[in-house]
């Protein structure tokens, strides 16, 4: 029998255009919204709209980097 593994208890994802990551997103007090990606810590963003729109562009190569602070790496 084939298991599928879902996200948060979603649905199975469907491709990429389903793809929702709610823990991308974190807020910094003081400081502003941050994103993750596979690049690495990218912000701090005004709002967390601010930072789901440059995500959404990022993953579509159609926006170049323009966060405040753009080079944070996890370690």
């Amino acid at each position: 029998m084939d298991h599928v593994r879902t996200l948060g208890g979603s649905t199975p994802r469907s491709g990429r255009h389903d793809r929702i990551n709610d823990d991308r997103y974190f807020h910094v007090m003081n400081q502003g919204w941050y994103a993750l990606t596979r690049e690495g810590i990218r912000g701090p963003f005004i709002d967390k709209q601010d930072a789901e729109k440059f995500v959404a562009e990022h993953v579509t190569g159609a926006r170049r980097d323009t966060s405040r602070d753009t080079e944070h790496t996890r370690e």
